[in-house]
Order: C-alpha cells, then structure tokens, then sequence
C-alpha cells in the first residue's frame, strides 16, 4: 500500500523515505489528507458544503462498503471516497508543480 488513513492517523510506505520517492510521498500524503478531511466531515455535520457528498463518503465507509484495489481496482477507483481523494490528489499536485514543486 501507499498509505492508509483511519480517521485519525496517517501512515506512509516507509520506503517512501528513500531518495528519490519525495513526489509519491507527497502525493501519498495529500491523497490520505483528504480522507482525514472525509472522516472529519463524516463525523461533524455541516462542515462540508455538500451533504449528499458526505453522506456518500460516510456510507462508502460503512463496514462492508469499501473496496479495496485488490478486490476490484475499477470499482476501487469509482468509489465516492477514492474518486474524491484522487481528484483532490490531482489538483493539488497540479498546483504544486506549478509553483515549482518536485
């Protein structure tokens, strides 16, 4: 795995301490970054802006709903809270490589 977050910590790939993995780091970072946010919203209502999105991520949560990339890796990727961490993981890199990250 790239990492993994369960609402309230972070884990990172220990071989992304390795020279030359800074941008997967980051990116990994980012990614899990926003499933803290995911769960954050899940358990505090109003935080978001968009209640049919929470309560998408918060039934993708539910025990039994989540897929995992070796299950399935196209539904894994369709689901509201992977398409939502990786279009966020996209747009934030977007603008960090911009501003001349990397």
């Amino acid at each position: 795995e790239f990492g993994l977050c369960d609402g309230e910590t972070i884990w990172v790939n220990e071989d992304y301490l390795e020279p030359g993995f800074n941008q997967e780091m980051i990116r990994t970072i980012i990614h899990e970054g926003r499933h803290a946010y995911q769960y954050y919203v899940c358990n505090n209502p109003g935080t978001h802006g968009d209640a049919a999105e929470v309560e998408a991520w918060r039934s993708n949560f539910r025990p039994g709903h989540y897929i995992k990339w070796k299950e399935n890796p196209g539904r894994y990727m369709s689901q509201p809270v992977e398409a939502d961490a990786f279009a966020f993981e996209e747009a934030v890199m977007e603008i960090y490589l911009d501003e001349g990250g990397g």
